[in-house]
């Protein structure tokens, strides 16, 4: 669902700067908290849009974000977008063919022999790990079999010459190709589920890694530390200017020389504890810069709304630009879906490619950071909140820890 009339720029008009939204202004903030006295009576005319008929309760996003006064801002947000609220139940689709038309039947034995030959390239892009795949020419080659078309929109608003996150939601078991197309290679934290010899590629379009703890911890202080040396590096250049003043021109070059000697040779503790920080993810140079890419959300979701973003990627985001991402994705047969609540990743892969042809739209949202004093969940919910407006999709407070609940529960009653 497209906004009419709601620019990106109005997220901001309506909530604030981005040092204090999602955060309301103090005397509105007092107002609503009188209000929250009364909440418990009034909870069950919020929960019921989220609560899941299969069993799992979920509030709203406005039921357990971070504060009151936000989970009031953000509800009313919303809903002043003209965002209708959607029910668990309707993130996730039971089957992968919603409708057989005619259409569909008369294409069904050619989807069939797609779906296999391209499943059959997934994997063995995959398996052949080969330095030509880095060649543009092959990676728009291989784009085209899948039949897959990436459109980006304002990537002007991703920097180029700066390490960065990009964050998206996530709709499909393909959406990692929409980073085929972009100049730079991204880490792509993907699921734990994939066999070990996914994560050590190295000649891939981007570099997969889990998402997991101990690496986003192991961003965490690869980060820092190229933080702290940059710091070192400006200390060491101004203080190389002010000598310059101080004791004259010819002072330069030893003091010029020092500097490079000390960045070149990477000197210090700082220097050696990032190489040693990230060497399981990458010992290359490349992987070392590279800018990262996540779904925060965890999980898919059929794009009738969005899962409530899990805070673990500030781990390691808190020093760096992040780039909100709204991906869209129109395909031939919209009566199919490439996953279920309870479909499995060969399943989910084979369907996408049964389709025959998918075009992803990513847009860009103007770069965001943590400003001081903005705790990291309301950053978080501001990133995804951007998101949500550009979609124009419902926030719900699902987590990817409880729709795993319900899709236990959905396997058991399909069992029975």
């Amino acid at each position: 669902m497209l906004l009419r009339g709601h620019s990106h720029n109005s997220l901001r008009h309506h909530c604030g700067n981005d040092a204090t939204f999602p955060h309301i202004v103090r005397s509105r903030a007092v107002t609503c908290s009188l209000r929250i006295r009364g909440r418990k009576q009034r909870a069950a005319e919020v929960k019921d849009p989220s609560v899941s008929s299969i069993g799992v309760s979920v509030q709203s996003t406005v039921e357990s974000s971070v504060d009151e006064a936000t989970k009031l801002n953000t509800i009313d947000y919303l809903r002043s977008l003209g965002v209708e609220p959607v029910t668990v139940d309707q993130l996730f689709n039971d089957e992968h063919v919603q409708q057989w038309t005619p259409q569909l039947l008369a294409y069904f034995p050619l989807g069939c022999v797609l779906g296999a030959i391209r499943f059959s390239a997934w994997v063995a892009g995959i398996a052949a790990d080969q330095p030509w795949f880095r060649n543009q020419s092959v990676i728009n080659a291989y784009m085209a079999l899948l039949g897959v078309k990436v459109v980006w929109k304002n990537d002007h608003h991703i920097p180029v010459d700066q390490r960065h996150v990009l964050v998206s939601n996530h709709t499909s078991v393909g959406d990692l190709l929409m980073l085929f197309q972009r100049p730079q290679r991204y880490i792509h934290l993907i699921t734990n589920a994939l066999p070990e010899p996914v994560y050590a590629t190295q000649h891939l379009p981007a570099f997969l890694q889990p998402a997991n703890k101990g690496v986003y911890m192991q961003l965490a202080e690869q980060i820092q530390q190229a933080h702290l040396q940059a710091q070192q590096q400006q200390q060491q250049h101004q203080h190389a200017v002010h000598s310059i003043g101080s004791v004259g021109d010819h002072a330069a070059p030893d003091n010029t020389h020092s500097i490079q000697h000390s960045v070149s040779n990477g000197s210090g503790s700082h220097s050696n504890g990032s190489s040693a920080a990230s060497c399981s993810i990458s010992s290359s140079s490349e992987a070392q810069r590279a800018p990262i890419h996540l779904f925060p959300e965890g999980g898919m979701t059929n794009g009738a709304g969005m899962m409530r973003f899990s805070r673990g990627f500030m781990l390691f985001a808190d020093k760096l630009p992040v780039v909100p991402v709204a991906l869209r994705l129109k395909s031939a047969f919209p009566e199919i879906s490439s996953h279920t609540a309870t479909s499995n990743f060969l399943a989910n892969l084979f369907w996408f490619s049964f389709q025959p042809w998918t075009v992803m739209e990513a847009t860009a949202l103007p770069p965001m950071q943590l400003q001081p004093g903005e705790s990291k969940a309301a950053f978080v919910q501001r990133v995804q909140l951007a998101i949500a407006e550009e979609l124009g999709c419902w926030v719900t407070d699902l987590s990817i820890q409880q729709k795993r609940q319900l899709v236990q529960k959905a396997r058991r009653k399909k069992q029975r």
